[in-house]
């Protein structure tokens, strides 16, 4: 089973969003920097992922609600494989998932 079907089948539910800066004519870079200054994302980055982010010009934002509409986690990368499994992980070390 792959991280997306392990997410599917143990999450209440599972929202992938991958390069939406993209529908408003934007690079990765100038949305990180709105996102920022308008704290719209509550996201970390690393300063490696978000200089890889810009590089690529690809920005993956995956929200999972594990078991409840009131808790959530959210992961921010480049690379949609590596955002899967990093939110895999994180519901695998919680414990919450259905």
């Amino acid at each position: 089973m792959n991280d997306l079907e392990w997410l599917i089948e143990h999450c209440l539910s599972v929202n992938i969003e991958v390069n939406i800066h993209r529908d408003y004519h934007q690079t990765a870079e100038q949305s990180i920097i709105e996102d920022k200054e308008k704290r719209v994302r509550l996201y970390a980055l690393e300063p490696e992922e978000e200089a890889e982010c810009i590089r690529r010009d690809s920005i993956v934002h995956l929200h999972v609600y594990p078991r409840t509409p009131v808790t959530f986690y959210t992961v921010t990368h480049y690379d949609i494989r590596v955002a899967l499994h990093q939110m895999r992980e994180v519901c695998e070390k919680d414990g919450t998932v259905r």
